[in-house]
This record gives C-alpha cells, sequence and structure tokens, in this order.
C-alpha cells in the first residue's frame, strides 16, 4: 500500500514519529492525526462505489456544509487539476478565500484539502475524523446505506474544512465521472467539463457516450458550462443534458478560442478570445501544447464568472493568477543538469499530449524514459505511444498496491523497445537514468500520478550527490 504522508510526519506509522524540537503536546496531536488517517486508509477496503446516498447522509449529519459555499465542480478524463489550479490561482489573486479539492493526493495526504493554498493540518484533520467517526457507526447500522469509502469520507471532510473556514469559493474537482461521484452534491456557480476520452471503463462504461453521459451528469439546472470535448458523439450528449438543464454550455473552438507561442520552458504565451474580450499575451507557466486548451477554459470560466457578477473585471490580478498558476507533475523540471522532467501522463490520450508536447518542445534530443505504472491502466497501448520518444525504456514501479510489477512492465516493453532496463524501484531506475545520460540527453519519467511521491522524496539525494541542479 502506498504510504501516506502528512506534513511533518516521516511515515504513517504512528510509532516511529521522531521529530526534534516538539513539544509533547505537538508529538501527541501528530499521532493522534496519524491514528486518524490509519482509520481513513483502512477505507479503501471498499473500493470504489459510485453513488451519492452516502455523502447525502454523511453530509446532512455535518449540516451540509458544502451548502455554505458556491463551488466551480470540474470534470473530465484529462486536464482537471490544470483547470481548477489556474482558475483557484486567479481566485486567490483577486483576494478570495478559495477552497480546493483535488485527488489523488501527490506525496501527502494534506494535498487534497486546502485553503489558500494551505493544506489541512494534522491536528484538522484528526477533528474532522473524530467528528465522522460516530457518523460512520450509524451509516453501518442502517440498511439503506453502505460503510462509507475512503473518497465519500475525504469529500465531506473537504466540505466541512471549507466552511469551517468560511471560503468565498470552492474549486472541486471530480474523482471519477461526475453523475454519481460523491462531489456531485455542490451548489456549482459553474459546471467544466474537459475533454472526454476512454477511462475507468469499468466503472463508467466503454463508449465515448456512455462515459459523456457520467461527465455530463454534474451539469445542474440554469448553471452555464464550459467544455474542451470535441467528438460530435461526445458533444451531443453534453448537449442533451444541457438542454434538459436549461444551461448555456460554451465550447472551445466553437464560442471561445486561443492561440499559444511557446517561450523558454516552461513558459508560454497565450491569447484567447471570447464572445466579449480579447486578451493578448497571457503569461503561463505550465508546459506543453495540451495546456493551452486547460488555460483557455479556465479564462472563459473566469469570465462568465465575472458576467455574473461574483468576480471583478480585473485584468491585472487575471494575468498574475494565470501566470503563477503551478500544478506538479505535468511535464514538471525537476532538475537543469541533467535535465529531469516528470509527467503523471498515464492513460492513452495523456499519453499522446505529453509525446507531442516532450517533440516539439525537444526536438532532436535523445530521451531516457523511465516509466512506472499501475497494473489496471491500458499499459501496452501507453507504451507503443512513448516509444515515438526513444529508443531505451527504464521499466520500474511506484510503491501502490495496483501498480504493476516491474517485471511485467518490462515483458511488455520489449515487444515494443529495442532497449529495456529493469530496475524493482523508482530510486534505482532513476540512478540507472543518471548513469546512461549523456550531458545533453534527458530524462522523462512518466506513467503514473503514483511515481511522483517515490521520485520527489528520493530525488534530492541523488541529485546533490551527484552536484546536479535542483530548481527552487
Amino acid at each position: 500500500m502506498m504510504r501516506h504522508r502528512v506534513p511533518g510526519f516521516l511515515n504513517t506509522d504512528a510509532t516511529s514519529i521522531t521529530e526534534s524540537g516538539k513539544t509533547l503536546s505537538e508529538c501527541h496531536t501528530r499521532k493522534r492525526a496519524m491514528n486518524s488517517l490509519d482509520y481513513l486508509l483502512s477505507f479503501q477496503r471498499f473500493g470504489i462505489k459510485l453513488g451519492l446516498d452516502n455523502i447525502t447522509y454523511l453530509l446532512e449529519r455535518l449540516g451540509n456544509p458544502h451548502h455554505a459555499f458556491p463551488s466551480v465542480h470540474v470534470t473530465g478524463t484529462n486536464g482537471k487539476g490544470s483547470v481548477v489550479a489556474f482558475i483557484h490561482s486567479v481566485l486567490m489573486h483577486m483576494g478570495y478565500k478559495v477552497g480546493r479539492f483535488i485527488s489523488p493526493h501527490l506525496i501527502d495526504f494534506s494535498e487534497r484539502i486546502s485553503v489558500n493554498d494551505t493544506c489541512i493540518t494534522a491536528s484538522e484533520i484528526d477533528e474532522l475524523v473524530n467528528l465522522i467517526r460516530p457518523i460512520i457507526v450509524e451509516m453501518q447500522e442502517n440498511p439503506r446505506l453502505s460503510h462509507p469509502t475512503f473518497f465519500e469520507a475525504v469529500t465531506a471532510m473537504a466540505f466541512e474544512h471549507f466552511a469551517r473556514h468560511k471560503v468565498d469559493f470552492a474549486v472541486v474537482e471530480v474523482g471519477m465521472g461526475g453523475r454519481y461521484d460523491s462531489t456531485n452534491v455542490v451548489e456549482p456557480c459553474l459546471s467544466v467539463i474537459t475533454n472526454v476520452h476512454l477511462e475507468h471503463c469499468d466503472y463508467l462504461g466503454d463508449t465515448l457516450e456512455q462515459i459523456a453521459v457520467e461527465k455530463a451528469g454534474i451539469i445542474k439546472p440554469g448553471i452555464d458550462v464550459v467544455s474542451s470535448a470535441e467528438q460530435p458523439e461526445v458533444r451531443k450528449v453534453i448537449d442533451a443534458r444541457a438542454g434538459e438543464c436549461g444551461a448555456k454550455i460554451y465550447y472551445l473552438s466553437r464560442d471561445f478560442s486561443s492561440a499559444l507561442r511557446p517561450e523558454n520552458f516552461p513558459r508560454q504565451w497565450l491569447d484567447f478570445t471570447s464572445p466579449w474580450t480579447n486578451l493578448k499575451n497571457m503569461e503561463i507557466n505550465l508546459a506543453g501544447a495540451f495546456q493551452e486548451g486547460n488555460a483557455a477554459v479556465a479564462l472563459m470560466s473566469l469570465e462568465l464568472l465575472q458576467r455574473k457578477g461574483l468576480i471583478p473585471a480585473d485584468e491585472n490580478m487575471l494575468r498574475k493568477g494565470m501566470a503563477d498558476a503551478r500544478w506538479p507533475a505535468r511535464l514538471e523540471k525537476l532538475s537543469e543538469a541533467p535535465l529531469m522532467i516528470l509527467d503523471g501522463a498515464h492513460n492513452p490520450s495523456a499519453m499522446r499530449c505529453l509525446v507531442d508536447a516532450m517533440s516539439a518542445l525537444f526536438a532532436n534530443r535523445r530521451i531516457l524514459l523511465v516509466v512506472g505504472m499501475l497494473g489496471d491502466k491500458d499499459v501496452s497501448t501507453c507504451l507503443r505511444i512513448l516509444r515515438a520518444l526513444g529508443d531505451t525504456i527504464i521499466a520500474s514501479q511506484p510503491v501502490y498496491e495496483r501498480a504493476m510489477p516491474a517485471v511485467r512492465l518490462a515483458e511488455l516493453a520489449r515487444s515494443i523497445f529495442p532497449t529495456v532496463r529493469l530496475e524493482q524501484t523508482l530510486r534505482q531506475a532513476l540512478l540507472e537514468a543518471l548513469r546512461l545520460a549523456a550531458p545533453n540527453d534527458i530524462i522523462l519519467i512518466a506513467g503514473s500520478l503514483f511515481n511522483v511521491a517515490g521520485v520527489k522524496n528520493s530525488l534530492p539525494e541523488i541529485l546533490s550527490s551527484r552536484g546536479a541542479f535542483l530548481p527552487p
């Protein structure tokens, strides 16, 4: 099982907390929070259960905290996190108190729930877990309900946290699908559907139309929708749902447009045009051509909030917020010499975007691939897409219960790549990549968001021992 850290903790074993310089009270607080996290993580045994009965009951017993603030609700196959990052950053720059709910976390559990970039604290986690414990006992005794899943419990905690902090807005990322996702109880001021591709077919369906039905399920009566969906069959489904709800929908390329000019990695410049606005030279610092659509969707979303009178027309703060937006593990530069890039692409559509971006940014440079993936992904297709970037792949595996064993990944890669190397841990894979890399080579780590913790926990020591440059 993946190790889930809270800031200030060495791991999830409460008995091994050994922080010096802490008061006894602080140590006890951290130990209680670790026990609370262990309790939450035990819910993972209940797997994924799509439906709204559990979350509705949980929130009712908490006093419906999600009714205390307006939400921007974001779903889609890829790009959700980047859109959330752009909108969250701009609203913060405009002076609002903004809650952000994302999943999964990359290193610390606390990343999932934050207010104005301040992650939920250990003591707040402990307090919220203790708040929902008796409600969960009630649910187990109710034949209409079942034990909540990990995601249902964390969703309820997030909304209670936002209500306690009196946020002005919450930017909420859907966990899976939309229609029956536990976040789909929010009262949105705007709904966002990025793109729609095949994903989580065991849960959402195995056609684009079926998956689009799930994504379109977040559309609410009279609430505007912004989308970058392109396929006619997907738009037909979204349009039908929007028509039922009397919701106005704005599509990228039909109702608003953009143009992107890359500069020095990762900086890019965006022009944005809507029915009401023409913005030139918007700076963004999330790399890759695929960020054009994400940034444009975010800008259209913010413009609609402005036209509703929910936020001011402040171009200066809009520009600053877009430029300052950051989202880890999306063409993220980890080191300069050698150039090492981390990306969380883990499905075929995201892999194609990654390959297109890397090919455009780093033509004629050798790329060494370090790949770890989960076993429930379309691994063979992803490997065939990555083949366009280079001849050499180092197969490894993230520390996660659903990880594909490195041996199996290497077996699949051998029919696709001329050179395949096998390393059981990401740390060993990074060391091997650094050993193989020439000065002008690029090391790209990809395949899963669950690689991020292993890479970031290992890399500082590895690079510092080699005298490599770590970016700030």
